[in-house]
Order: structure tokens, then C-alpha cells, then sequence
């Protein structure tokens, strides 16, 4: 549910900068071959290209992201041949700081984004995630409590 919530508003509000979101699509880019099937759970495309993958966890952040959320999040970036991953988790306390991947490109950065808070406000967190990934940046990590 939580997956679906997310991507349903990020399309929406990724549309006016011309990026559009795709759910679970599957992806065999993993391996050379091509034989091993991913699905991550948000990519935003620009000119058709993917630009940005994102991972819903509906679950509570209490420090730094667990190593195998960063792990597969890097793994999908790899894939994608693309340099931002965004973990998005549904509670918890301040988000991580950008995680720049030790010989790579790659950034993960780490969102929170409390459910418990009153919609305009879920809104406007929401809306900070979307401009992030329609800069093409992982700049500082957005937070938003209650």
C-alpha cells in the first residue's frame, strides 16, 4: 500500500518536469547474460532513459539504513547504469546523510517520510522528494516528523 501511495504521487508530481514513474517493471540487466529478473519498487525515466530508482520500506528508521537496503539499492543503480537511489521509509527518526559509494558514482540517499503526519504536510515532504529527483541530485537527505 505504501509502495502504491508513493508511486501514484511521485507521478504526479514528477509529470510537469517530464519525468514519469514506472512500478515494479521488471528489468534483466542485472547480469551480462540477462537471465536474472529485478523489480524495483520506482524508476523515474527522463528522455525515455531511467534516471532515478526508488525503494519504498515500510518501515521505521532508527540510524543509518540497514547495509542491505544499500545494497540492493546500489546493485539496482549499477544495473540502471544510473548514479541516484532513494530509500524512502514510512516512520523514524532523522534520515541519513547521503551515502556517496566508495568507488562509484553512485549516491543513496535516505527519506522519511512519517504517515502519521497531517496531509499537508505529508504534501510538501512529498513534493521535496520529487524536486530532489527531478535535479538529478541527492543533496541533503529530507525529513519530515511529527
Amino acid at each position: 500500500m505504501f509502495e502504491r501511495f508513493l508511486t501514484t504521487r511521485l507521478t504526479e508530481l514528477l509529470q510537469p518536469y517530464g519525468l514519469r514513474c514506472a512500478g515494479q517493471q521488471g528489468h534483466h540487466r542485472l547480469d551480462r547474460g540477462g537471465s536474472v529478473l529485478f523489480r524495483p519498487d520506482i524508476v523515474a525515466y527522463g528522455g525515455g532513459r531511467p534516471a532515478a530508482v526508488i525503494d519504498a520500506k515500510y518501515r521505521e528508521l532508527g540510524g543509518p539504513p540497514p547495509t542491505s537496503h544499500l545494497f540492493q539499492l546500489i546493485s539496482y543503480c549499477t544495473a540502471l547504469g544510473i548514479r541516484d537511489g532513494h530509500l524512502v521509509y514510512a516512520a523514524g527518526g532523522p534520515a541519513a546523510m547521503p551515502y556517496r559509494i566508495t568507488q562509484s558514482d553512485i549516491t543513496v540517499t535516505a527519506h522519511v517520510l512519517d504517515l502519521a503526519l497531517p496531509p499537508e504536510q505529508l504534501n510538501q515532504v512529498l513534493h521535496r522528494i520529487a524536486e530532489m529527483l527531478a535535479s538529478g541530485g541527492s543533496g541533503d537527505s529530507t525529513t519530515a516528523t511529527a
